[in-house]
C-alpha cells in the first residue's frame, strides 16, 4: 500500500519549510518511500519554492591546477598521487576575465573560480580578490573554492564582491576518515562558518560513488540540513574515474534510481536550497534526475581538471570540445557550439519527466532498429558477394 507523501511530515513543521533537526531514521524514511510518492513530494516542494521551468547555468574555471598537499582520495589534483595532472601557477587575471566573459556570452549567470590549495596565502588571495572584482564587473554572480579560509580571508573576498564560497563536506562524518586524513570534517565546518560570518552565501554538498553506503549519503544530507542555515547551493557530484587515486579501489557507481532518490531527499530536507548537478553529468543515469525536477542549477565547465579525469575513450571534460551549449528550458536559452546544434544528452536532461523517458526510450529503440537494419544490409551484401563468388568458381562445361 502506498504511503501518502504528507503522512511522513513532521507535525512541528509546515510542509516544505526548512527545519534543522533531521535524524538519520527520518532521512531513511523519506528515501524508502514508494518511488512515485517520493518524486511527488520532491516535486511539490520544488514548485513551492522555485520556478519549475527555470534552470540556472554556471561555469567553473580552474585558476590554479594541481599540486595540492591534501590527500583527498578521490582527487586528481593531489600532489600525493600520480594522476597525470601537471601543477600550474595561478592564472593571469586577464585570462580569467576573458574566460568569464565568454561564459557570460554563452549564457552562464555565475562564474566559479577554483584553486587547488589547502588554504590560500595572503599574496595569492590579493590576486584572487582582484579577479573576483573584475568578474563581478561583468555582471555575473561570483563563486570561489580555494580550500580552507580564515574569517579575515573570507571577509576580504566578500568585500571584493564574492557572492558564494564553495566548500564541500564530501561525505558523511563516519565515512570521511576513509577518504581524507589531512583535513578534518570540523575544519570544513569551521571554514563554512567563517564564510557565513563574513556575509558570503554558502555552496556545500558532496560526492557519491566513492564506495560509501546509502546511509553515508543520507548522513551527508543530515549534516548539511542541520547546519544553522542551510547552504544556499547544494552540489551533488558523481565521482568520475581518476586513475592513480585510492578511491579507485572502492568506487562503485550508484544505481540511477538510487541517485534520483538521493537528490529527491536533498530537495525535501533543504527545500529552499538550489540543488545542483555538478560532476558526473555525462553519466546517462543523471538524465533520470529530471524526472522530478528537484534540481534547479546546471553546471557546465570551460576548463575543469577538478572535474576529475575521464577514461581514455571519453572526453576529459563535458564541454571540452565546445564551451557553448544550446539548451532550452522554459524561457531559459543557452547556446552551444559554432553550429549551434543542440547536444542531445544535455537537452534530454532538461525536459520534463515524461518527455525525458519517452525520448530516451525512443533513442534506444531507434539505435536498436538501426543496428538491425545495418545487420540486415550486411547480410544482403554478403549474400551478393557469395553469389558472385560462387558463379566465378563454378566450373565450365
Amino acid at each position: 500500500m502506498s504511503t501518502a507523501p504528507d503522512s511522513i511530515n513532521d507535525n512541528r513543521n509546515t510542509f516544505g519549510q526548512p527545519r534543522h533537526n533531521w535524524t538519520r531514521p527520518e532521512a531513511q524514511a523519506r528515501y524508502d518511500l514508494p518511488f512515485a510518492d517520493l518524486i511527488f513530494q520532491a516535486q511539490s516542494i520544488h514548485r513551492r519554492n522555485f520556478d519549475p521551468n527555470h534552470v540556472e547555468t554556471a561555469s567553473l574555471l580552474s585558476i590554479k591546477t594541481g599540486g595540492c598537499p591534501e590527500d583527498c582520495g578521490y582527487c586528481s589534483q593531489s600532489a600525493r598521487y600520480d594522476t597525470d595532472i601537471k601543477a600550474t601557477r595561478l592564472m593571469d587575471q586577464s585570462a580569467v576575465v576573458e574566460t568569464a566573459r565568454r561564459a557570460r556570452d554563452a549564457g552562464a549567470s555565475r562564474f566559479c573560480m577554483a584553486a587547488a590549495w589547502r588554504n590560500p596565502k595572503d599574496k595569492d588571495l590579493d590576486r584572487v580578490c582582484e579577479m573576483v572584482s573584475a568578474v563581478k564587473g561583468l555582471g555575473m554572480e561570483t563563486c570561489a573554492t580555494l580550500g580552507m579560509l580564515t574569517e579575515d580571508q573570507a571577509r576580504r573576498l566578500q568585500q571584493a564582491g564574492l557572492d558564494f564560497y564553495n566548500h564541500n563536506v564530501d561525505t558523511s562524518p563516519e565515512f570521511y576518515g576513509r577518504i581524507i586524513t589531512t583535513r578534518t570534517m570540523q575544519d570544513r565546518i569551521d571554514t563554512l562558518g567563517h564564510a557565513r560570518n563574513a556575509g558570503l552565501k554558502v555552496c556545500c554538498g558532496g560526492i557519491v560513488g566513492m564506495g560509501e553506503q546509502v546511509g553515508d549519503r543520507l548522513g551527508m544530507l543530515v549534516l548539511l540540513a542541520n547546519l544553522a542555515v542551510h547552504p544556499e547551493s547544494v552540489p551533488i557530484n558523481l565521482w568520475n574515474e581518476v586513475k592513480g587515486v585510492p578511491v579507485n579501489d572502492t568506487a562503485e557507481r550508484p544505481d540511477p534510481i538510487a541517485l534520483v532518490r538521493l537528490i529527491a531527499v536533498a530537495r525535501i530536507m533543504m527545500p529552499k536550497s538550489v540543488v545542483r548537478l555538478s560532476a558526473g553529468r555525462q553519466y546517462d543515469g543523471r538524465i533520470a534526475g529530471a524526472v522530478f525536477r528537484g534540481w534547479r542549477q546546471f553546471h557546465f565547465h570551460r576548463r575543469c581538471p577538478a572535474d576529475h579525469q575521464k577514461s581514455a575513450d571519453r572526453p576529459r571534460c563535458q564541454a571540452a570540445r565546445s564551451p557553448r551549449h544550446d539548451i532550452e528550458v522554459g524561457h531559459c536559452r543557452v547556446r552551444r557550439g559554432p553550429n549551434r546544434r543542440p547536444n542531445r544528452g544535455l537537452t534530454l536532461m532538461l525536459f520534463e519527466a515524461g518527455i525525458v523517458l519517452e525520448r530516451t526510450l525512443a533513442l534506444r529503440i531507434n539505435r536498436a532498429r538501426r543496428g538491425i537494419l545495418d545487420f540486415h544490409r550486411n547480410l544482403q551484401r554478403l549474400g551478393r558477394w557469395r553469389s558472385r563468388h560462387d558463379s566465378n568458381m563454378r566450373p565450365t562445361v
